[in-house]
Parts: structure tokens; C-alpha cells; sequence
């Protein structure tokens, strides 16, 4: 063999374990065990986060990532004051992604922060705290208190029941089977609002979107208390199954509003639906 066809097989060689060195255990893991504690904080910088309920006392994290470089990402764990706080330390460029698992005691407080990671639970029953820049929400089958805002990500809450204090700037919210069981508040500044109602509401209860469609469904539940559709007078669309008892014009930031309104058996709760240029819609 030549002396070139022997630098040939070399750097092939060369290449092919690289290759697999580069291959081999691309999603590396991290389990740790921790002790209950009342509150459990993550901060991310584009991990997600799932939250699972566990069947002890103990609360399980489970860390997967496949950044790259390997050094440039480390998890960091911190336990005071009846608290569990956890977040991501990130060096140097790198490109990846990081996915947190965290099984958690039910009532645990939960507190999530991201740039760009998003959060699923389910289940659960407690106070959840939310922000992300562009992190998507998912919450399935919980109950509490939620106080959530996002700058773009979008929100999917189903048989969700609790005090709500949802917000995004250019996000939908579309949330389905909902009880309210203290004043609440669903609102995006450019995107779309949606929500289903899975019980009548006793209590106060706000939709809105400045550019996008602000609708409530009551999704059959009977509908009672004093009802609020606002838009823009020149931009702006109403509708909604009954006929309107008032109609007031008035000016905000300059432009006319024209709001509608109907009462249903009392005056209590306030419902209220508004839009600057888009729609704002009751159903049955």
C-alpha cells in the first residue's frame, strides 16, 4: 500500500471514531432526590419543564440534555428555606435543548421561569407562578391558583378549575372546561382568547384581547349575573345570544368605545368581554 493510500485509511479511521464518539450517549441524565419541601423553584433558559405527582414525600428530578458543547450546560440544585431551588447554567455559545422532569408532592408551590422553555403539568392541585419570553403552557386536569404570563407562547388549559390570572402579549389562550372559583382574568394583548366554561361563575370574570377575538363559551351552564361586551366603536364587532339592555359610547386613549350590556337574573357576577379591533363574543 502507498504511502498516500495509508494517510487515506488513517484519516478515515479518524473520522469514523469521531463520529461515533460524537454519537454515542447523545442525551445525558441526572437524578436527584430531594426531601418534601413547600415550595419548588426552576429557572431555565430554554429547558422545558414537566411536572408529574408523585405517590411519597420525596421529590424526584430528573434532568435530561443534549447540549453542545458538553461542558457548556450545568443544572444547579439549591435547598433553603423549605424550598427547592433549581435553575440552568449555561457557558459559552451552544445549541441543544434540556428537559426537566420534577415529580413533586401534591400542594407543593410551584414557580417556573424560562426564556424560551415551556411547562406541562397535570393533575395537580396547588399555586403554579408562571413567565416565559416564548414558552408554551399546557395544564391539564388541576386546581388552585395560577398566576401565568408569557410574551409569545401560546396557553392549552382543559378541566382546569381555580383562580386564573392568565396573561400573554401576542399569545392565544384557549381554555376549555373551566371553573371559576374566585375572580379571574384570561387576557392577550394580540392574540386570541377562548374560554369554555365547565360551570356557571360565581364569581367575576375577565376576557380580553386588544387586537384579537375575546370570546367566552358557556359551554351550556346557565348564564347569570351582569354581562360587558366592549370594542372599538369603528373597528370592533359584538355578539352574543341576547338582547342588549344598555349601550354606552365613551372614549379611551383617544379612540370611541361602544360597550353593550344585558343582565341575567342578578347583577352579580360581572362578566365582562372586550377588544379594541376585533371581536368580542358571548355563547350559550
Amino acid at each position: 500500500m502507498s504511502t498516500m493510500s495509508k494517510v487515506s485509511v488513517f484519516i478515515f479511521i479518524g473520522l469514523l471514531i469521531f463520529s461515533l464518539s460524537s454519537f454515542a450517549d447523545p442525551k445525558r441524565e441526572i437524578v436527584k432526590e430531594f426531601d418534601k419541601k413547600e415550595m419548588v423553584s426552576l429557572k431555565t433558559v430554554s429547558g422545558d419543564c414537566i411536572i408529574k405527582i408523585g405517590t411519597t414525600d420525596k421529590i424526584i428530578v430528573n434532568v435530561t440534555n443534549e447540549y453542545s458543547p458538553r461542558d457548556s450546560f450545568e443544572p444547579s440544585f439549591r435547598e433553603r428555606d423549605n424550598a427547592l431551588r433549581m435553575k440552568e447554567k449555561m457557558y459559552g455559545s451552544n445549541r441543544g435543548s434540556s428537559t426537566w422532569t420534577i415529580t413533586v408532592p401534591q400542594g407543593t408551590e410551584i414557580d417556573f421561569s424560562s426564556a424560551s422553555g415551556g411547562m406541562l403539568i397535570q393533575d395537580y392541585t396547588g399555586e403554579l407562578r408562571g413567565s416565559t419570553a416564548s414558552g408554551d403552557y399546557e395544564l391539564l386536569n388541576c386546581k388552585g391558583l395560577f398566576y401565568l404570563k408569557t410574551a409569545s407562547g401560546y396557553y392549552e388549559i382543559e378541566n382546569c378549575q381555580g383562580e386564573f390570572d392568565i396573561k400573554s402579549a401576542s399569545g392565544n389562550i384557549d381554555a376549555r372546561g373551566i371553573i371559576i372559583t374566585d375572580e379571574s382574568e384570561f387576557a392577550s394583548a394580540s392574540g386570541n382568547v377562548r374560554v369554555t366554561l365547565g360551570a356557571t361563575p360565581e364569581h367575576d370574570l375577565n376576557v380580553g384581547s386588544a387586537s384579537g377575538k375575546a370570546a367566552i363559551d358557556y359551554g351550556g351552564n346557565k348564564m347569570v349575573g351582569l354581562f360587558e361586551l366592549t370594542t372599538r366603536y369603528d373597528h370592533g364587532r359584538i355578539d352574543a345570544p341576547f338582547e342588549f339592555d344598555n349601550e354606552e359610547k365613551f372614549r379611551k386613549n383617544g379612540q370611541r368605545y361602544i360597550m353593550k350590556s344585558f343582565t341575567r337574573e342578578s347583577d352579580q357576577p360581572l362578566i365582562s368581554i372586550g377588544t379594541a379591533s376585533g371581536r368580542a363574543s358571548l355563547r350559550e
